[in-house]
C-alpha cells in the first residue's frame, strides 16, 4: 500500500483545495502582506458629494439683537404705548395723585397687581391711586429722572414725584 503511494506522488499527481488558488510552480505569488489597522480609503465619484462627517458641528447662534422700543418691554421700562410693552402690562404715562396729575417721564411699563402677581425683578408696591407692579432696585438700575425710592417696605425705580419726601 505504500507503494501505491508513493507511486501516486511520483506519476505527478496534483491535488487542489476547494476556495484558494494556489500556483503550484509558485512563479506570480506575492509575498504576504499583513493586514493593517488603517481603515480603508474613502473612494468619491466624480459623481457623488463627499461623505459628511457623522457630527456635524451646528452653525453658530446669531447674536441677541439690542433693545429698542419695536420689542415689548418689562417692568419699569420706557414706553409710548401698551404695545410697547410685555403682554398683558400698560404704558403709564401719568396717573392722578388726589387732585394733581403726576407724569411718568418716558412711560412705564407696569400693571395693576391688587389681584395679580407681578413678575420677576418687580413687586406690587402700593400709592393712594391703587397697587401696581413697580422695578425692584437694584437689580435694575434707574434710568433718568428715576430714582431709587421706598415703597412698600422695598426699594422702586419711580419718578422723584411718586417717591415719597426724604425718599
Amino acid at each position: 500500500m505504500r507503494w501505491c503511494l508513493v507511486a501516486a506522488l511520483l506519476a505527478g499527481c496534483s491535488f487542489d483545495i476547494i476556495g484558494t488558488n494556489v500556483d503550484p510552480t509558485g512563479a506570480g505569488s506575492a509575498p504576504a502582506t499583513p493586514p493593517s489597522s488603517d481603515p480603508p480609503p474613502t473612494v468619491v465619484d466624480a459623481g457623488m458629494a463627499p461623505p459628511t462627517p457623522a457630527n456635524p458641528t451646528p452653525p453658530a447662534p446669531p447674536p441677541p439683537a439690542p433693545p429698542d422700543m419695536a420689542e415689548p418691554q418689562h417692568i419699569g421700562t420706557a414706553c409710548k404705548a401698551d404695545g410697547d410693552c410685555d403682554p398683558g402690562l400698560i404704558c403709564a404715562q401719568s396717573f392722578l395723585v388726589g387732585l394733581a396729575k403726576v407724569d411718568i417721564p418716558g412711560g412705564y411699563c407696569t400693571h395693576e397687581c391688587s389681584s395679580s402677581a407681578c413678575p420677576a425683578d418687580s413687586f406690587c408696591g402700593s400709592f393712594s391711586f391703587g397697587k401696581y407692579c413697580l422695578s425692584s432696585c437694584p437689580p435694575d438700575p434707574c434710568r433718568a429722572n428715576y430714582k431709587c425710592c421706598a415703597n412698600s417696605k422695598q426699594s422702586a425705580c419711580l419718578p422723584d414725584d411718586l417717591c415719597p419726601s426724604g425718599g
